[in-house]
């Protein structure tokens, strides 16, 4: 079942929502009722906190084969697989958000400049002398 729920993820890709929204939520009820086609008995829920078990997971053993250098350890195709996809899940996840950071501080920027623009159009003739000639 892991497998397949990784494979109904990475298709359809719910971190391509931003965080919190209907059309995420949305994506997730997609991959519950495709995996209920497959006479899996799952939620919205349950597919959400079983992705996140195995994320955390994955990302656990990682950290541990790093700190345990050199030493290589054998994993069955299937469990390799999984893995393999997990953290393609996780790349995309961190991708989509820097993407919407991005795009926050972009809107933040042009909010500013925007009122920056108008209290300078709304300055009378005596504060824009003073700016420009002291």
């Amino acid at each position: 079942m892991n497998v397949t729920l990784c494979r109904e993820v990475d298709l359809i890709n719910p971190f391509q929502y931003k965080e919190r929204t209907k059309e995420r939520g949305q994506a997730w009820d997609t991959i519950a009722e495709n995996l209920q086609k497959l006479k899996y008995c799952v939620t919205k829920r349950s597919v959400r906190d079983r992705y996140k078990l195995l994320k955390d997971q994955v990302l656990k053993k990682n950290r541990e084969d790093a700190k345990a250098s050199g030493i290589s350890t054998d994993e069955a195709s299937n469990e390799t697989e999984l893995t393999q996809i997990i953290e393609e899940l996780v790349e995309v996840e961190k991708e989509t958000r820097e993407q919407q950071t991005e795009q926050q501080e972009k809107e933040e920027k042009k909010e500013q400049d925007g009122a920056e623009m108008r209290r300078r159009a709304l300055e009378t003739f005596a504060e824009t002398s003073k700016r420009y000639f002291i």
